[in-house]
């Protein structure tokens, strides 16, 4: 529990301004991006501002799926993800904007690629709007082919097809 001091500060406030706030651990723009190399990565929203931005080549017309946890030990991070597509001419697209909520504080979606997608740039931040709605998550992407739904096989796998 946070406690107002006699300045109107609370008390993360005042441990932030006498011990100092994490660094960032990831950058705020698509220019300085984590790249999602490994399909994972851990971050830690240190402050109501911070913004954690990771990049991610894909393969036009596959489908994404993304998802971000928060701690499983006394999580407070309010979640918010927004993910955008970025096609070879460098122009961004919102394809979700997904926030977490009271009773399930992770986000997660499955998004369908457009034909022109390079890369995909995922946003973490806090939608919070006290100090500690603030902490620790995990993102993950996994990157599929889309299903053929008459044999439920992964297009990019089937054989005898033209399009293969």
């Amino acid at each position: 529990m946070l406690f107002r001091s006699t300045d109107g500060n609370n008390e993360l406030s005042f441990l932030r301004r006498v011990l100092g706030a994490r660094p960032d651990d990831h950058g705020d723009s698509f220019g300085d991006a984590t790249n999602l190399r490994g399909n994972i990565a851990v971050g830690n929203i240190e402050k109501k501002e911070d913004v954690d931005a990771f990049v991610l080549d894909v393969t036009p017309r596959n489908s994404l799926e993304v998802r971000v946890d928060v701690a499983e030990m006394a999580p407070n991070l309010d979640l918010l993800l927004s993910v955008y597509e970025v096609d070879r001419n460098g122009r961004e697209r919102l394809v979700l904007n997904e926030a977490g909520s009271v009773d399930r504080l992770d986000a997660e979606a499955t998004i369908r690629l457009s034909a022109n997608a390079a890369q995909v740039l995922i946003f973490v931040t806090s939608q919070g709007v006290f100090d500690g709605d603030l902490g620790t998550y995990v993102v993950r992407t996994n990157e599929f082919a889309p299903f053929d739904p008459a044999t439920r096989i992964p297009r990019a796998v089937q054989i005898g097809r033209a399009h293969v």
